[in-house]
């Protein structure tokens, strides 16, 4: 199944067939592109938490496509299409004050992650959200390691105290 990105990438693939049938869409904001695609088949296509307008979606599952919304009120995207960064994760961090990783998108998600249920989600939704993002990152993990000329034995985690935020070597 073709998986497709970016606007960019979109448009790329429109050049080579005049349909996006069965392919997958992955956390694109395709607000300011619904128009563009009303012609074009979407027969089972999936959109991924993808941005678009409430029309548009209708649109897209009238034509056959299927929509999963990105659930905003997360701190974290299920649909994610690349590997998170450092930057990312611990964006807001001071190595000199520890007190600084509280407020980071990694202690965010964490405290998100303790407070539904740790291993075993108090509700459905956060369950299959969860596993989504999981799939996700295991989706672009995959992509990663085969765009790399290298071998790779091992992925590490970050070492992380539970009350004291990250470990920094």
């Amino acid at each position: 199944m073709k998986e497709l990105h970016s606007v960019d990438e979109i448009f790329s693939h429109l050049n080579n067939t005049t349909h996006l049938e069965g392919v997958v869409f992955q956390g694109i904001s395709l607000s300011e592109i619904g128009d563009q695609l009303g012609n074009v088949t979407l027969d089972e296509s999936i959109f991924l938490g993808c941005e678009m307008t409430p029309n548009f979606a209708l649109d897209v599952q009238n034509r056959g496509g299927i929509v999963f919304p990105h659930l905003k009120d997360r701190p974290y995207h299920a649909f994610r299409p690349h590997l998170y960064t450092p930057d990312e994760l611990f964006a807001g961090f001071d190595r000199h004050d520890p007190c600084t990783y509280c407020q980071t998108p990694d202690a965010t998600i964490h405290l998100h992650w303790e407070n539904t249920g740790r291993a075993a989600p108090k509700h459905v939704l956060e369950g299959i959200l969860r596993r989504t993002h999981d799939q996700s990152i295991t989706d672009a993990l995959t992509e990663y390691l085969e765009s790399i000329d290298r071998k790779v034995v091992a992925i590490m985690g970050w070492p992380f105290h539970a009350t004291h935020g990250p470990t920094l070597p």
